[in-house]
């Protein structure tokens, strides 16, 4: 039986044009209508699909050719990717709020729900598989990501293939009345850098339960671009169904059987010899004699033996079968090459050439056929390649995730590619028009220039917009590369081929008057200036063309923008105005006391990191300290914990500020020196005080206990009677001061003399949040007669940066002690 099959691989909208163009050369030298089994994967689905509905306006005339063309043509501007982007979100909405109302996603709103829709609406109508023709027969793939494996949708439903140990494939039928074309070219073109899996329930495609369950669809070419591996699976089901050897196969059975029985007198080298050798190894005897009177029986039994040699032994590998010729040529072309190939052959190749093979060696030794010719499969299957030339990126930037997911995915996919070529490419009975070639002028006078077909091949494979410049070079591409893969078969295609220019999808109008005296466009220029359009059509195109004024979504998202674009700087500027009155009061509060205008800058500039300190002297007894003549208004401190981490204690400098307003009272005048003293364990002590004309001086003394004696004396002889001076000391916290655990942290201050007010503000760690902050109070030298303080005023401010409380009249000569728990 004639079978010609056709191969249409993936590539997007760049292979739908390109298998367009070798249809239309096909039609031109009348062998599409020979066409019998096509493949289809990803873009080629596309076409393939649609030719297999129009299969008699593809092969009519060149008017009813174009009239079904133009709708590929026409689908291919509609721009389809986009028009998925602009409406995906909105749809999104719409199964969001029925999983809300617990109902199930729809399919359809999903982005390749949404692409199954524009196949129907605009090329395949809601057309159900056993609409399809039954020739030519089309098988549109589909890789299964459910169960890992390759699937293809055909008039018969779905073909699932079942992989088996060894080299031997099986493919599983599962009937689906309700299955759609748009569905089955959706799943093949679901290319997974953009669309998710095409997700199929058993219900929806009208199978029967338990048969189908959920199944999920993406890109036929993950499996295999090619699409090509289909027809060896084709094949080898025929092989298996129609070629199983049986007495009708025979010309002549009896000579066949006599051959073998007087094999011993034969040469050692004879391959009838090492056939017979294989026969009785299956048979543990010699063939029958056909005077034997059970010779029927025993002649189904050598039938066998010998189907069971052909099926399992590689006879164009054993060395006494090695100086056979096969009169079919592209036979023995096949037995060339498999005899030097480092693969065993495909189950049909290898059926093939053994029966041929026994076939050649009876009729050496008989003088005649005893076994009929086996014909193969296929006769010649034609391979429309368009798929990706891998990009090398440069630079050795990874990118993200889904950067790396889209590059490894393509990194996969050409690996496929490249073993299904070394399979397939070489092996007779294979023709490939591959978009890769540059058809040269020498060859073909009226193909498009070098660098256009080179330019050409690169164009994106996306479902977007492509411009009439794009979908005519890549069709008169296609043209020229069909004509020059069928020229290279002249003995199976013929050498009278078609020599007219290459199929115009959009026939040139002729150029508008230049008027007089106008230069002339070069014909090289116009040329150079097409291969450079092609050129950027290489790369991916996004935010550029995601809007269009003539898709109605595209005003939906306007009119989002536009409230985006007025309300955004609005609110900006309401921010900023409030930031600035907020800025504007936080100005004037720190104009009215030095102390906010001071929170404010640390707030601002961070922790102090350095301080100058006062040089001490030591001293043998410092003066005790005497308040006489001094009256404390306000006590006001700062501390400053933000770089108290998880691990440190005391052991970082953590500032300290203290400013006290103190009136010099007319009761003790003739106390001029103003002491405070702080008994520490450390010997050193980095303490500054701003006001140098109180002439500031600091002493140490060393007690017995080991510890030490600090003394602050400011000197107020010159300040009068009455008036009120503040004073700031600057510090770091020694680590007695200080301290944390686990679970709490802790730091503590003294009031030496009583005061009307005493303010405190505190800025916590910043690694650790705290759940509580108390504060208790105990007299100096008695610890155990500590007892909790209620502040008159007390501020938390959010996530525990800022803790502030006032104390009114404390009590002098007290230590105070704060606490906070660490949060878990």
């Amino acid at each position: 039986m004639h079978r010609l099959g056709l191969a249409l691989s993936g590539g997007g909208f760049r292979a739908t044009l390109y298998h367009l163009g070798v249809v239309r050369f096909l039609r031109d030298a009348e062998i599409l209508p020979k066409i019998t089994h096509m493949t289809t994967v990803s873009g080629g689905s596309i076409l393939g699909a649609h030719l297999a509905l129009n299969w008699e306006k593809y092969c009519g005339s060149p008017v009813e050719f174009e009239e079904a063309a133009d709708q590929i043509v026409r689908f291919v501007q509609l721009d389809v990717r986009n028009r998925i982007v602009r409406r995906f979100p909105l749809t999104a909405l719409v199964n969001l709020a029925r999983r809300i109302l617990l109902q199930s996603s729809h399919r359809r709103l999903t982005r390749p729900g949404l692409l199954e829709r524009y196949y129907e609406k605009f090329l395949y109508g809601d057309t159900c598989l056993f609409q399809l023709p039954e020739s030519p027969q089309l098988h549109v793939l589909a890789t299964n990501l459910s169960e890992g494996c390759l699937c293809s949708f055909s008039r018969d439903g779905l073909l699932r293939q079942r992989r088996t140990p060894g080299r031997s494939d099986r493919f599983e039928r599962v009937t689906m009345g309700l299955a759609t074309i748009p569905m089955a070219v959706a799943a093949s073109s679901a290319f997974p850098g953009f669309f998710p899996p095409l997700q199929l329930t058993g219900w929806e495609v009208g199978a029967k339960p338990g048969e189908f369950d959920r199944q999920a669809f993406t890109d036929g070419g993950v499996f295999d671009n090619l699409g090509v591996r289909m027809f060896r699976c084709m094949e080898q089901s025929w092989m298996r169904d129609t070629s199983q050897l049986c007495r009708e196969e025979f010309l002549d059975l009896e000579a066949a059987a006599e051959a073998i029985r007087g094999a011993d007198q034969l040469p050692e080298e004879n391959p009838i010899r090492r056939l017979a050798e294989m026969l009785a190894a299956e048979m543990g005897q010699k063939p029958p004699a056909p005077e034997d009177p059970d010779w029927e029986a025993r002649a189904e039994q050598f039938i066998d033996a010998m189907w069971e040699v052909i099926t399992t032994r590689n006879l164009y590998r054993d060395p006494s079968f090695q100086n056979l010729v096969l009169e079919n040529p592209e036979a023995q072309t096949l037995l060339q090459y498999q005899r030097t190939a480092r693969r065993d052959a495909e189950w049909s190749d290898h059926v093939w050439l053994n029966r041929l093979l026994v076939a050649a060696a009876l009729r050496q030794v008989v003088g005649r056929d005893c076994l009929r010719p086996a014909q193969r499969g296929f006769e010649m299957i034609l391979v429309s390649d368009a798929g990706s030339e891998f990009q090398v990126t440069s630079g050795g930037r990874s990118g993200g995730l889904i950067r790396t997911a889209l590059r490894s995915s393509n990194i996969l996919m050409d690996r496929v590619w490249q073993l299904e070529m070394e399979n397939f490419q070489d092996s007779p009975g294979f023709v490939f028009a591959s978009i890769g070639q540059v058809v040269p002028p020498s060859q073909d006078p009226s193909a498009p220039n070098p660098e256009v077909q080179r330019q050409a091949a690169r164009i994106r494979t996306d479902l977007d917009y492509f411009s009439p410049l794009e979908v005519r070079s890549l069709v008169q591409h296609g043209y020229c590369v069909a004509r020059k893969a069928c020229r290279s078969r002249p003995g199976y295609f013929g050498k009278e081929l078609p020599d007219d220019p290459p199929w115009d999808p959009f026939p040139a109008k002729a150029p508008p008057s230049r008027g007089p005296g106008a230069k002339a466009e070069r014909p090289d220029g116009r040329i150079v200036k097409a291969a450079r359009t092609l050129r950027d059509a290489a790369g991916r195109r996004t935010i550029g063309t995601v809007l269009n004024l003539r898709d109605w979504p595209t005003y939906v998202w306007l009119a989002l923008l536009v409230v985006l674009f007025v309300s955004v700087p609005y609110q900006f500027y309401q921010v900023n105005r409030r930031a600035a009155q907020s800025q504007m009061v936080l100005e004037a509060i720190s104009k009215t006391s030095p102390l906010y205008e001071t929170i404010l800058e640390r707030l601002q500039h961070g922790p102090v990191k350095s301080l100058v300190g006062l040089p001490f002297t030591d001293v043998p007894t410092p003066p005790p300290p005497d308040f006489r003549g001094f009256a404390v208004i306000t006590d006001a401190r700062i501390f400053d914990l933000r770089e108290l981490s998880k691990r440190s204690s005391g052991d970082r400098r953590l500032y300290q500020l203290t400013r006290v307003r103190v009136r010099r009272t007319q009761e003790g005048s003739d106390n001029t020196q103003l002491r405070v003293q702080r008994l520490l364990r450390t010997k050193e002590v980095t303490l500054s005080c701003r006001n140098t004309r109180l002439q500031p001086t600091l002493t140490r003394s060393k007690q017995p206990d080991g510890n030490y004696l600090w003394q602050l004396a400011l000197d107020f002889s010159h300040v009068p009677i009455g008036q009120d001076i503040d004073f700031v000391v600057e510090s770091f916290m020694s680590s007695e001061a200080v301290s944390q655990t686990a679970n709490e942290g802790r730091f503590d201050f003294v009031i030496h003399a009583e005061t009307g007010l005493a303010k405190v503000w505190v800025l916590m760690p910043t690694s650790r949040s705290y759940t509580s902050f108390e504060i208790s109070k105990y007299e100096l030298g008695k610890p155990e007669s500590a007892r909790t303080v209620v502040p008159t005023d007390k501020v938390e401010l959010p996530l525990g940066s800022l803790v502030t409380f006032q104390l009114v009249t404390p009590e002098a000569n007290y230590r105070y002690e704060c606490r906070w728990t660490w949060r878990e």
